[in-house]
Order: structure tokens, then C-alpha cells, then sequence
């Protein structure tokens, strides 16, 4: 399902994309492939575990500067980047989580 969703997104080399609610990174080779060594994918979560898992097993991209975490409770809002940092969001099974979805929604446009 994560492979068919960034698949959607059409995402291109250098592009900058945040993986909204990201957990283990289900979809981080996905779109790690598809925004290639020029993009990058910020990757964030409220689940320290979850990013610590998934700094483990993707140390290499890390390393080279594609890909960024931060732990981030996107339940308060407003998220810690500019409106139009982004190029794509990823946000799968998230929504649910947010206590303030009108605002949400708007900072996610």
C-alpha cells in the first residue's frame, strides 16, 4: 500500500518530501529511490522508538544528508517547517492522530 501511495505522489529528483507520521519507515526506500541523492525526505514522528528503529536501519542515507528525522508531536500545531518548505507530503493512517485537524489540514496545503 506505502509503494502504490508514493507512487502517487509523482515525486521527482530534488525534490524535498516529509513523511508525515513516518513509524519505521515503511515508505522510506520508496521515496528515498524516487527523490534520489539530489532530494531529500524528511522523515518525522512522535514515536522516539520508532525513529530510533528506523535510524538503524537507514544510517547510510543519514549519513549522506537524503534523509533527516526529527521527533516532532504533529498533534500541536504548527509544524516546525515554513509553509512551502515542502515539494510533497507523505501522510498515511496519521489524521486520525491529529487533535487539531481544521488547522492541520490548512498547514498541510
Amino acid at each position: 500500500l506505502k509503494a502504490q501511495l508514493v507512487k502517487r505522489l509523482s515525486l521527482k529528483p530534488n525534490m524535498r518530501v516529509l513523511d508525515l507520521g513516518c513509524g519505521r519507515g515503511a515508505a522510506l526506500s520508496q521515496l528515498i529511490e524516487a527523490v534520489t541523492d539530489t532530494g531529500s525526505i524528511t522523515a518525522i514522528d512522535r514515536d522516539q522508538d520508532s525513529l530510533d528503529f528506523m535510524q538503524t536501519h537507514f544510517s547510510n542515507r543519514l549519513e549522506t544528508k537524503t534523509l533527516q528525522t526529527a521527533q516532532v508531536d504533529f498533534g500541536c500545531l504548527p509544524l516546525p517547517y515554513s509553509t512551502d518548505y515542502f515539494d510533497s507530503i507523505l501522510c498515511h493512517n496519521v489524521i486520525g492522530s491529529i487533535i487539531d485537524k481544521p488547522p492541520c489540514s490548512i498547514a498541510m496545503r
